[in-house]
């Protein structure tokens, strides 16, 4: 990604589709919220509601002096008619210390509001979903909207040394935006335009696919790239409309992890799901918990057939006792009579009665890349094959898929399946 050339200069970092209000650099979680809320309509963000709502980090983001930054944002808006004016973001909040803030008007013209004057776009967005990028670079102004230049202009009197970040309003019930943030960042230096365009390019595309996540009452909603869909059935029977899953029956039950989010439970061995995908090259993330070390649970990745993960040609990801290797992830190329393993990690690399994180990709070359997420969101790692085994490994039996399925022995979980088709 490119931003993670960045790392080192972000001075606050929010991603709200995380479900947290953490700021990801470790230094300025969100201290006070007065209305908004972290939501999943349309997508994992913080809403505000235009009138009252704000947040902010409650402590100096770390600016100092006349120096270079950049914000970059990434948001649903739904300001157009409500006002002008109306503050995303905000930082510093007195003359003596400047201020800079990226504003919507209600025209959907945007807006770098310092207290030396404004630098504002003629191009205007619409309530949609959007990449906005605020940029000085101790010279100049510019404002970017979904990584193209929108405007610019001279500038040389901004200043900030004691930054506090607001979100959605000026102050509680002044300059009040609506919309969901789904992330923001800023930066301690001017990023540059090819970067900038980069950057909201992954942004607005890197996003997920078929996404899950359960509430209580049994309700869905999913990720299709403009925005979610909701639906009124209850997921334990039946056709999942949006997201294309068809559940086997009654076999599988909507359960609360951590009080935010949902997910689904198995009710008894081989139970499945099943969804139409002619992909077979990409990205696939997903969670599972499962309940010890003799529950069976399957991932298909590439599959010709719907109904339990067995008796089909194609690829499947396997957490169980694999070979007699204790809690290990396997990759197995499976066809209708037999099945051939292409990787097996080393062992009790799966944990058992938590969530474990996985990522498989695989491209145009028919590489095979397993990975595993550390905990408390760390970063994915290359997970270590045993003897006779790698990792990458290399296969190309099967270039056709008609499904993607899941297939889980009871009281195993699964939750934020998602796919990410490979692009050229």
């Amino acid at each position: 990604m490119t931003k993670d050339k960045y790392l080192a200069n972000e001075v606050i970092s929010y991603d709200f589709r995380k479900g947290s209000l953490v700021d990801q650099t470790g230094t300025n979680n969100i201290t006070s919220v007065t209305g908004s809320y972290l939501t999943k309509t349309p997508a994992r963000s913080l809403y505000f509601n235009g009138a009252t709502d704000i947040a902010s980090s409650g402590s100096n983001v770390g600016l100092t002096g006349n120096q270079s930054m950049t914000v970059s944002v990434l948001i649903d808006n739904k300001n157009n008619g409500n006002g002008n004016n109306k503050r995303i973001f905000r930082l510093g909040n007195t003359s003596a210390n400047a201020m800079f803030s990226g504003n919507v008007n209600t025209n959907g013209t945007i807006l770098l509001d310092n207290w030396g004057g404004n630098l504002s776009t003629t191009d205007t967005i619409e309530n949609e979903r959007v990449h906005l990028t605020f940029k000085y670079d101790g010279a100049n102004r510019y404002i970017y909207i979904n990584g193209s230049l929108s405007a610019s202009g001279a500038y040389s009197a901004l200043m900030l040394t004691d930054a506090v970040m607001y979100l959605g309003a000026k102050s509680a019930g002044a300059d009040s935006w609506k919309g969901n943030i789904q992330a923001i960042t800023v930066y301690n230096t001017s990023i540059s335009a090819e970067d900038v365009a980069k950057i909201a390019e992954e942004e607005l595309t890197t996003k997920p696919y078929n996404v899950v996540d359960f509430k209580s009452d049994g309700r869905y909603y999913i990720a299709d790239g403009k925005g979610w869909n909701e639906s009124k059935a209850n997921v334990t029977a039946g056709f999942l409309e949006n997201t294309g899953f068809d559940i086997n029956g009654g076999t599988w039950k909507v359960t609360d992890y951590d009080g935010f989010d949902k997910c689904l439970e198995a009710q008894a061995n081989n139970a499945y799901l099943n969804k139409p995908c002619n992909q077979v090259y990409g990205t696939w993330e997903f969670e599972a918990w499962r309940t010890n070390d003799s529950s069976v649970m399957y991932i298909g990745l590439i599959g010709d057939k719907v109904g339990a993960n067995v008796g089909y040609d194609g690829y499947q990801i396997l957490l169980t006792n694999f070979g007699g290797t204790a809690r290990a992830v396997a990759l197995r190329r499976a066809t209708t009579s037999s099945a051939v393993t292409l990787f097996v990690s080393e062992a009790e690399v799966v944990a058992d009665a938590t969530w474990n994180k996985f990522r498989v990709t695989r491209d145009t070359a028919g590489i095979f890349k397993i990975y595993m997420q550390g905990p408390s969101d760390a970063d994915y790692v290359l997970l270590t094959a045993t003897a006779g085994t790698t990792n990458p490994v290399t296969d190309n039996t099967y270039t056709n898929c008609t499904h993607n399925n899941i297939d889980f022995d009871t009281s195993n979980k699964v939750r934020n399946f998602r796919f990410i088709p490979y692009i050229e």
